[in-house]
């Protein structure tokens, strides 16, 4: 739960409805009364990462009708994430509820259903073409698979959001640092940081589109980004492609200090005070990986 917590305050930080712009399905979940514990968590951590949940102690009050709240609570779903154990595979209002999915499955094609394994059982005959998220081993993993599914790229975004922790405590700890301290490895992680979250949002944006974008270079990417309305092309972007680039080359790499690239920035910002410079500079930096990162990026004619 520690993980999931820590992912939810980024989502929170930055916006979910940038990190996840796809819309997120409705969720049904159908769980045996003996599976309570589990759905409950299950249903939680769905909340959690933003997911508009279906779930019966949430949903249906003393005197509603729950015949009616189910029938209703599946109509208005897009998925059912149907809990299996022993328990459930044997429960009534399971199968009822599954049932009803299938056939809506069959008719009118708009519901998806996700089976979650918790305990090893005789899985039902109209899931057993379906691939199941298996909880038994690890609940942490298991979650992990069904977000891909309900939320395809999950992974990625999840990198992606550690790439930019990275970058931002990078970017702290050398405004803090003496201007004549050596530098030169830390501007390369820097760029090293940008780059990775590059290549990871380029694939996110290539599932969603299927633009060939595999193959662009460093600078092509970036021009893509610009095309798409993310400006990475701020003075303060070009200082560090400039100078990461000169330290890729020159051989004296390793002694090269912070206070040159404080010099550079006084071009973007300017100041007397060189150590104003360079924290505007960085705090330019972490905006740029944000944009990266958590931006959404809107495309003509796309699904």
């Amino acid at each position: 739960m520690e993980k999931t917590q820590i992912y939810k305050k980024r989502i929170v930080e930055n916006e979910p409805s940038q990190i996840f712009y796809r819309t997120k399905p409705r969720v049904f979940v159908s769980h045996s009364s003996q599976d309570k514990e589990v759905a409950s968590e299950l249903a939680w951590n769905l909340r959690l990462f933003q997911f508009e949940v279906w779930y019966d102690e949430w949903e249906i009050a003393v005197g509603d009708s729950i015949v009616d709240k189910v029938f209703d609570g599946l109509k208005a779903s897009d998925t059912l994430i149907i809990v299996l154990s022993p328990a459930s595979v044997q429960s009534r209002w399971v199968k009822e509820e599954l049932n009803t999915a299938v056939m809506r499955r069959i008719s009118e094609n708009d519901i998806c259903i996700l089976p979650v394994l918790i305990e090893t059982c005789e899985v039902p005959t109209p899931l057993k073409h379906i691939r199941y998220a298996d909880f038994r081993s690890s609940h942490e993993e298991g979650m992990a698979s069904l977000l891909e599914s309900l939320a395809p790229g999950h992974r990625l975004w999840q990198s992606l959001a550690h790439l930019y922790d990275h970058l931002c405590v990078l970017c702290d700890e050398l405004a803090t640092k003496e201007l004549d301290a050596a530098a030169a490895d830390d501007f390369i992680k820097l760029h090293d940081l940008l780059e990775s979250a590059l290549d990871l949002r380029t694939e996110i944006e290539l599932r969603r589109t299927q633009q060939r974008m595999r193959d662009l270079n460093f600078f092509e990417k970036i021009g893509l980004l610009v095309d798409r309305g993310v400006d990475v092309r701020s003075q303060t972007w070009n200082a560090l492609v400039r100078y990461r680039a000169a330290l890729a080359h020159d051989m004296r790499a390793h002694q090269v200090e912070l206070h040159m690239f404080a010099d550079i920035l006084q071009e973007r910002y300017p100041t007397a005070n060189m150590r104003d410079a360079l924290k505007a500079g960085f705090d330019r930096l972490k905006e740029i990986m944000r944009m990266i990162c958590f931006q959404r990026w809107e495309y003509e004619n796309s699904s």
